[in-house]
């Protein structure tokens, strides 16, 4: 399960950039919200098929422009600002999705959302320069087994769990494309105070 934004990433760019300052680092509450949007393909009343992954169009442009006016998000010259607080409620008081949740992280949990229910899910953290929002769309659990012969019978072999797995996330942090990959939590860019939008359930 992956997502591309390149020319989302640039066209967002050029929708946002003010008196030559370029707000492209700071953009990606409503880039991580409307990638999400737009894996999932809800709400239906959206004309999503004119909004395609591999190129620009009017409609991408005002459904960004729409979705950053109803998250609230606050322009300046330095950058921009919204909390994943907003992002939720937007999806659910101005998008009409049943649910989504604001919680904080668990790996555990992600395997679960995009496991169980192909949902993908919005993150939040910080590093040392400021906060940033992405979206994971896919994983990779990996178990580690031996085989060991069962004792008293000939060729007769099973496998046991030497543990511990592993989960590698697919993480589309939203910056044209660059960086885009599977990542362990601890190979996250922003690995503080981390947040997460789960159940996220469109209409």
């Amino acid at each position: 399960m992956r997502t591309k934004n390149i020319l989302w990433s640039v066209l967002f760019f050029l929708l946002f950039s003010f008196n030559g300052y370029a707000l492209l680092d700071k953009r990606c509450t409503t880039l991580a919200a409307g990638i999400a949007m737009r894996f999932m393909e809800r709400p239906t009343y959206f004309d999503w098929k004119s909004m395609p992954l591999d190129r620009a169009t009017d409609i991408t442009a005002r459904f960004l422009a729409d979705l950053a006016e109803n998250i609230g998000v606050d322009y300046g010259c330095n950058g921009t600002s919204a909390s994943i607080d907003d992002v939720c409620d937007a999806l659910k008081n101005d998008y009409g999705f049943s649910s989504a949740k604001v919680t904080g992280f668990s790996g555990f949990t992600i395997v679960g959302e995009i496991a169980n229910k192909r949902s993908p899910v919005i993150v939040r953290g910080e590093n040392g320069d400021g906060g940033h929002e992405w979206v994971i769309t896919g994983i990779i659990s990996t178990e580690i087994y031996k085989c060991v012969k069962i004792p008293y019978m000939e060729n007769e072999y099973q496998l046991i769990n030497t543990g511990p797995s592993s989960v590698s996330f697919f993480v589309d942090w939203g910056h044209g494309g660059a960086n885009n990959a599977w990542y362990s939590q601890s190979g996250f860019l922003y690995p503080n105070d981390l947040k997460m939008i789960i159940n996220i359930v469109g209409v």
